[in-house]
């Protein structure tokens, strides 16, 4: 390289295509590969998946074999630009200081994260599992950072981690932490006795009627399993009286009319069907 600089020589450029194009596909491998996993999560495509976890995978075997310090990569002309340029002005300075001085909250953020992961996929994220584990895990989440800082080859690990860390993170601001809300009332009646409709409405008793409005009596329902629809389950009184408890009684034709509690006597009393007008 001296003896063609004092010459007046270019340097020599095309000898290390090679290995920029090798460096290049180190850096392309994982960006292809990271955009085609988000697109095979968005179209729940559990093929393009992992394709994508494939294609970010053949960039590994080479950067492990170039070094800690990765040199081919930072051989390549753009990165050695893109390290190399200045900060524009006192501003762009100090906001740059300011990110670098928040990696030691990331690295807990990103603990936290891998634990919602982790749960949500074994055994569901409750809050106080997901703090416990976060805590255990920020240890190594610091030890991945500083050894990170000597070692770049794992940035090819770390960063599609941390993105997809980055975007538990968001998930969590608006949704909150996984188990820390309150369940729907959807989600206790989806486990109530009785009979709902859309999960917020009890549905206490059946008035069938005939094809001209007429109500009909006697009338026994069945679901598609050839078991009786039951609309008893779930009354005020239920669990109190005996006879609310009796097969019969709840297996009684329609319409049945409903129960309450009334607090004179303290026991369930039933109230007939009233009259009924329906236009059809």
């Amino acid at each position: 390289a001296e003896l063609r600089a004092a010459a007046g020589y270019p340097a020599a450029e095309p000898a290390d295509q090679p290995r920029h194009a090798r460096a290049r596909l180190m850096l392309a491998a994982p960006v292809a590969g990271a955009v085609l996993f988000l697109l095979g999560v968005a179209a729940r495509e559990p093929a393009v998946v992992f394709v994508a976890l494939v294609i970010g995978a053949i960039a590994l075997p080479l950067v492990f074999r170039d070094g800690p310090g990765v040199p081919s990569v930072a051989a390549l002309p753009e990165v050695r630009w893109f390290a190399g340029r200045p900060a524009t002005g006192t501003t762009s300075r100090t906001v740059t200081d300011f990110v670098a001085s928040l990696q030691p909250a990331w690295w807990v953020l990103r603990a936290i994260a891998a634990a919602v992961i982790v749960l949500e996929f074994f055994s569901g994220a409750e809050a106080p599992a997901v703090l416990l584990l976060g805590l255990l895990a920020v240890p190594a989440s610091i030890w991945v950072g500083h050894r990170t800082r000597r070692d770049r080859r794992l940035l090819w690990v770390v960063v599609p981690l941390n993105a997809l860390a980055a975007l538990v993170v968001l998930w969590m601001l608006f949704e909150g932490v996984p188990g820390s809300r309150e369940p729907s009332p959807a989600s206790y009646t989806a486990s109530a006795p009785g009979l709902w409709q859309d999960g917020d409405r009890e549905i206490r008793d059946i008035r069938p009627v005939d094809a001209a409005g007429n109500p009909l009596t006697g009338v026994y329902l069945f679901d598609q399993d050839g078991l009786p629809i039951d609309t008893s389950g779930s009354g005020e009184c239920s669990g109190t009286d005996p006879d609310l408890d009796d097969p019969a009684a709840a297996n009684a034709a329609y319409p049945r009319g409903t129960w309450d509690y009334d607090p004179r006597t303290g026991r369930c009393r039933h109230t007939p069907p009233g009259p009924l007008v329906v236009a059809v």
